[in-house]
């Protein structure tokens, strides 16, 4: 019996795949390889209404940005949000991106930003909204992010004291329920600070206790010579982190 699957509509949804390829400009680097399957993976299973990939093989490959974390996060607040045409964006990455299509649920959709963690919502896989990216970008100094991931700095709104960046006041609707973490809608939509197969996506968050490799094999795109690969480099960024 053939099974009829149809794709998840997430057209208001622009895919997004930022990645500069600095240590290794080829498509044998391995973060090329991981990032053909999984965007592969992510298009097979759902219809986007656009798709960007800032890379120096994709369809924005035109665009440059200082290099660094500085130069990503300014990037990420200051000019991303214009370049999309619909009402959401979702950012993956090589290290954090959809495993399970078919847990995507609407209610991701009632947050202005959501990442996986509490306090912190990660940048890697997240879900914006884009006028609401626009109007901070609007509202931003050239100096931001100059002492912050772009992470760190949105996540400044989640702040349950209201604390909004300098020069204007603004509040995100918070989506994770802190302490009562497993219920929490983060940990539905990214794994990143306890492990879950079953979330809609995942982000690397440097925990050993994890085994990111099992992330990688969900998407049944890799061969068993990439897994090696890929679990030679999970290994190398594990010890950046300790």
């Amino acid at each position: 019996m053939v099974l009829n699957l149809k794709k998840i509509d997430l057209s208001d949804v622009t895919l997004v795949i930022i990645d500069d390829y600095g240590d290794n400009l080829t498509k044998n680097n391995i973060r090329y390889i991981i990032n053909e399957g999984i965007n592969n993976f992510a298009l097979e299973n759902i219809q986007f209404g656009d798709v960007i990939e800032v890379t120096p093989f994709g369809n924005h490959s035109h665009i440059n940005f200082e290099p660094g974390q500085k130069g990503y996060s300014k990037f990420c607040v200051k000019e991303l949000p214009f370049l999309i045409k619909t009402k959401y964006y979702l950012i993956q990455q090589w290290d954090g991106f959809i495993i399970n299509p078919q847990k995507w649920s609407s209610d991701f959709f009632e947050y202005e930003y959501i990442g996986g963690g509490h306090t912190l919502q990660c940048g890697g896989f997240s879900l914006r909204k884009t006028k609401d990216m626009i109007y901070i970008a609007e509202h931003s100094d050239d100096s931001v992010c100059d002492d912050e991931f772009e992470d760190g700095y949105y996540s400044r709104f989640f702040n349950s004291k209201k604390d909004s960046p300098p020069p204007f006041e603004y509040s995100f609707k918070v989506p994770f329920d802190w302490p009562n973490t497993p219920s929490s809608v983060t940990e539905r939509f990214c794994s990143f600070l306890t492990p879950n197969l079953n979330a809609f996506g995942f982000h690397f968050n440097g925990d050993n206790d994890f085994d990111y490799l099992d992330y990688y094999k969900i998407t049944n795109k890799f061969t068993d010579s990439e897994l090696v690969k890929i679990g030679e480099y999970i290994k190398e960024r594990e010890i950046r982190w300790q």
